[in-house]
């Protein structure tokens, strides 16, 4: 972010910033397909995964 470099998809994806990069037609399928396997995981499990991912940026927020 402090560069401002542009990554397209398939350059942010290899570098990590995303999960995957799929063409335009493809977006909506693809978005279904990942939110279809994360409704099948546990909802608690979930919560706690998100709330020690953000918790550094969530505290950085109150302060």
């Amino acid at each position: 972010m402090t560069t401002a470099h542009r990554y397209g998809g398939a350059e942010a994806a290899g570098v990590g910033i995303v999960e995957r990069a799929v063409s335009e037609e493809d977006v909506l399928p693809a978005a279904i397909e990942m939110a279809a396997a994360l409704a099948e995981k546990d909802p608690a499990t979930l919560q706690a995964i998100k709330q020690g991912m953000y918790a550094s940026v969530v505290a950085a927020l109150a302060r």
